[in-house]
């Protein structure tokens, strides 16, 4: 058996880095013949904390195939970064195939690393170096394999080969079309305030939403629907959401509205953003007003995450007013915290 050591190289060239908002994955690629093994790079925009400025791209490495993979076979993972002006940016990560104690398990998925793109300057930021990101970005990753029977297969160009424009900006049109209001078929009255909106949009985007009007529940000639729970500015953000899949306003307040409405309407995509900005604004005088809102809507993640910041936290928290007030507004979550942070000192 060929136990020796094998590289393979990946090379992924995204041009016009600062024009991809959405999830975009390089080509498949097969780095070994022995084991069945399918894999893809994936770079994942994700919204911020509004108040450091930045934008986050996660690259992470995508396994495909189906087939679950041999515990015995190790690897690393050097990825190099460089765009046109500055020097790569070099960082190393270690893992097992196929062991689900790792940190990285690629029989799912492996989140390699986060860089930050400064909103500012354009500068993408990884591991405290920064390279210039006005125009292309090339990602050089060297997959190295011990420990297993291995025949590197090259492929025939595993280089991603964008286009120089990105011809369909579907989300870029469908904000001006609601910025635009053309041809708007219905309205929201919220107090003195109407916003109009497009009834494909919405049933397309919500479920809630799509019964209402298979259901008949909207008055068929008028279109108009009432809100009285959220102020107009907040529900305009809303809307704004389910055309383009953008925040505009990522303050405490407005997140967590819309984190709300997400939950109301059904929206998963809007309560995942706002369910990672809001993990990411964990502080001990917000923890306790974002626990309790995973708590009402039933977000085992965020409430979990808000947690583990109560157990290494408690000794200040516990001296806020707004912990007193979930004592006493909210006994049950609580009681929960209470265990949980008993386990956590256990």
């Amino acid at each position: 058996t060929n136990t020796s050591v094998s590289e393979y190289e990946y090379i992924w060239k995204v041009k016009n880095f600062l024009k991809y908002h959405d999830v975009i994955r390089g080509v498949e690629f097969s780095p070994l013949k022995s084991i069945p093994l399918t894999l893809a790079f994936e770079l994942k925009p994700r919204l911020a904390n509004e108040n450091k400025n930045y934008l986050a791209y996660e690259i992470n490495l995508i396994k495909l195939s189906k087939e679950e993979v041999t515990k015995t076979c190790r690897f690393t993972i050097v990825a190099k970064i460089s765009s046109g002006s500055n020097n790569a940016t070099t960082m190393t990560v270690l893992s097992t195939l196929g062991t689900p104690r790792t940190v990285y398990d690629l029989n799912d998925s492996t989140h390699l690393f986060t860089g930050m793109l400064h909103t500012t300057n354009y500068k993408l930021s990884v591991n405290s170096t920064c390279i210039d990101a006005a125009s292309d970005v090339t990602f050089l990753f060297t997959l190295t394999f011990y420990g297993h029977n291995i025949t590197t297969i090259a492929t025939t160009d595993p280089v991603l080969k964008l286009p120089d424009e990105k011809h369909c900006n579907v989300c870029r049109a469908l904000k001006t079309l609601y910025e635009s209001k053309t041809n708007t078929d219905m309205s929201f009255k919220i107090g003195e305030n109407t916003i109009k909106a497009h009834w494909c949009i919405l049933v397309a985007r919500s479920p809630v939403f799509k019964r209402m009007f298979e259901n008949n529940l909207i008055e068929s000639k008028s279109r108009c629907i009432q809100i009285t729970d959220f102020d107009a500015r907040t529900f305009d953000y809303f809307l704004k959401y389910l055309y383009c899949g953008d925040i505009d306003d990522k303050s405490l307040d407005i997140v967590m509205n819309l984190f709300a409405l997400g939950d109301k309407y059904s929206v998963e995509g809007l309560l995942k953003d706002c369910g990672d900005i809001l993990a990411d604004s964990l502080t001990v005088e917000t923890v306790c007003r974002i626990i309790v809102l995973s708590y009402l809507h039933n977000d085992e993640t965020l409430k979990e995450k808000c947690m583990q910041f109560l157990n290494h936290n408690f000794s200040v928290i516990k001296k806020k007013s707004e912990w007193a007030e979930l004592i006493n507004d909210y006994p049950k979550l609580a009681s929960e915290i209470f265990s949980s942070m008993t386990a956590y000192l256990e």
